[in-house]
């Protein structure tokens, strides 16, 4: 089966993360941090996307074997520092967030499922179709879809620490280059966890 390649003018997002190989045996004599960058897409029925063609390498040539380098707007990362280690975060306007996180109707459906749990208690003996957690339950009432695979690629890992400023300005840059590139007009979508995300927001 051919590795997923992702396609043209389809939902992309990314994540980044830190990659951490940190061996602990006695006779082991490196370590490895660096950052990694997952592009993912996100193919519907309705919308699956352009196939890109893809260059073949052919496995009894030698010639072909060897890959070029990684373009230097790629490989170097800048140097970069925030102008003070003090967080800024923008308030929220008035009306933005509701106290009542239930969408119209939300509460009846989790009555349902306290309904269906206190009658699970009550039973001795279940089936498969009985489902207890909050999740199962909720799954179970959705209408069948038909779900496309996601296209998921990791591009080139940096040797560079996820947790630095430099590190995030530049993925921040990859991605949105990357995202304009196969699905143009899009705005990168990105998720990180939250140290990453705390400098990604301030660098925003």
């Amino acid at each position: 089966m051919p590795p997923p390649k992702r396609r043209n003018h389809v939902l992309t997002t990314a994540s980044v993360d830190n990659i951490d190989h940190n061996p602990s045996s006695t006779t082991s004599s490196d370590s490895f941090y660096g950052t990694a960058i997952s592009l993912i897409q996100h193919p519907t029925v309705e919308e699956p996307g352009i196939d890109r063609c893809t260059n073949v390498i052919d496995g009894a040539s030698k010639s072909q074997r060897k890959l070029p380098n990684l373009p230097d707007a790629y490989a170097t990362v800048p140097a970069a520092s925030l102008p003070n280690k003090e967080f800024y975060a923008p308030s929220v306007p008035e009306g933005v967030v509701s106290e009542n996180y239930l969408t119209e109707g939300g509460e009846e459906e989790e009555y349902k499922w306290l309904k269906n749990l206190m009658k699970l208690i009550d039973m001795r003996n279940m089936t498969s179709s009985d489902y207890i957690s909050w999740a199962a339950f909720h799954a179970s009432q959705q209408m069948p879809s038909q779900h496309q695979k996601a296209i998921i690629s990791l591009i080139p890992m940096f040797l560079e620490n996820a947790n630095s400023v430099a590190m995030i300005r530049h993925s921040l840059k990859v991605i949105k280059l990357a995202t304009g590139h196969v699905n143009p007009g899009q705005g990168p979508v990105i998720a990180m966890d939250q140290p990453l995300f705390a400098i990604g927001k301030q660098i925003q």
